[in-house]
């Protein structure tokens, strides 16, 4: 079983041979691993989303000095919820997002540091609701134009639908396959929407065929 830095730091603490090397009371409650400020709860999540907005929007204004503070306490935030998320569509979606903070976090200290970036695109807020087919559905919509991509994503899908059967070693041959047509294809996808939408989906069914060949060990 994989567990975070933060809670294999905390269980070695606490499992000292030495009583007198073992983590005191008040260092038990201050660990990183039980800020319980930042715990996963729906609360919290809309509190994230609120964050998030009120910090995109400083950003049009470009008052980075003050959306800053706010990614940062954010990513605080969705870190937890990418621990804990056990649906990995919606694992898939916070954790491209919790990549998109951080890296914009580096690109905003830079910038109020004098160190100027001309190519760099402001991130997106995470969505209130995530829906399993939410993306595949949008993006093959908009996709109908480009033959190669509907078959690939197509393909995707049907890997998908034979995990919720049951057959994983099918599910994870056609997602396999999949990556193959859509990741050249994502090379290849001018920057805009679709490039964005391609890249969530690939991110949830690599994050599946992930949990499909553990399944499988």
């Amino acid at each position: 079983m994989n567990i975070s830095p933060p809670c294999e730091n905390l269980l070695s603490a606490l499992l000292k041979y030495n009583v007198q090397e073992r983590i005191t009371f008040e260092e038990y409650f201050n660990h990183e691993f039980l800020d319980l400020s930042h715990a996963a709860t729906h609360e919290n999540y809309l509190l994230t989303i609120k964050l998030l907005e009120e910090a995109i929007e400083l950003d049009k204004a470009k008052q980075y000095s003050s959306s800053l503070p706010k990614y940062k306490e954010a990513v605080c935030y969705l870190e937890r919820f990418v621990t804990i998320e056990t649906d990995y569509n919606k694992k898939a979606i916070l954790n491209l997002r919790l990549q998109e903070y951080t890296t914009w976090i580096a690109t905003l200290t830079d910038i109020l540091n004098g160190r100027s970036r001309t190519n760099y695109k402001v991130p997106l807020p995470i969505p209130t609701n995530i829906s399993a087919n939410q993306t595949y559905e949008s993006l093959r919509d908009i996709s109908t134009t480009t033959p190669g991509l509907v078959t690939a994503l197509d393909i995707g899908k049907t890997g998908e639908l034979y995990y919720a059967e049951g057959k994983k070693q099918l599910a994870l041959e056609k997602l396999t396959t999949s990556f193959g047509l859509l990741l050249p294809l994502l090379d290849s996808e001018p920057v805009g929407l679709r490039k964005d939408m391609l890249r969530i989906q690939i991110e949830k069914w690599m994050t599946l065929a992930e949990f499909i060949k553990d399944e499988l060990r």
